[in-house]
């Protein structure tokens, strides 16, 4: 006896195959052109909406591009989001070494690094941070902001009449 194969419609069976068959493909193309994502759309992806998959995204792209500035502002980005997120250990390393890799804009990576050492309970050490973007040369775009948030560590280490001084001067 021999049997002759259908070819009738295809059966939800089959379409729910053939159908997450498509969507793993999808997925892993993706997944492997993620490091071919500008990363402008990247940055607004997870600024928009800071999700595990899009910071997995900006360090995909960190990775891929770690011997050019575009790799160390993914890392900057992921250590501002991280600030926001309360992850202040992960948003110190990833700011360290995005600071060390930005030279020319170090005012940047410090003055984010130093609100990560603040919400860590590391005061001298973001006081320290903050001697750049408060006073280096030339003047920084964040040196009012590095200001206020040293006055507001001095406040909050005990040290208020410290923080007054450097608001006065």
């Amino acid at each position: 006896m021999v049997m002759k194969r259908c070819r009738g419609p295809i059966t939800r069976d089959r379409s729910i195959r053939r159908f997450s068959a498509i969507w793993v493909v999808f997925f892993l193309f993706s997944v492997a052109a993620a490091g071919a994502q500008p990363l402008a759309l990247l940055t607004r992806t997870y600024l928009k909406k800071p999700a595990k998959a899009s910071r997995r995204a900006l360090l995909a792209y960190a990775r891929l591009h770690a011997a050019q500035p575009g790799g160390a502002l993914a890392l900057l980005v992921v250590g501002a989001g991280e600030i926001q997120k309360e992850n202040y250990q992960d948003a110190i390393e990833h700011l360290r070494a995005a600071k060390a890799k930005l030279p020319l804009i170090a005012d940047y990576p410090a003055y984010y690094l130093a609100q990560a050492l603040y919400g860590a309970g590391k005061y001298r050490s973001a006081i320290t941070e903050l001697q750049g973007p408060a006073y280096g040369s030339p003047p920084s775009p964040l040196r009012s902001q590095a200001i206020l948030l040293a006055a507001r560590i001095y406040l909050d280490s005990g040290a208020p009449e410290e923080g007054a001084k450097l608001l006065r001067g």
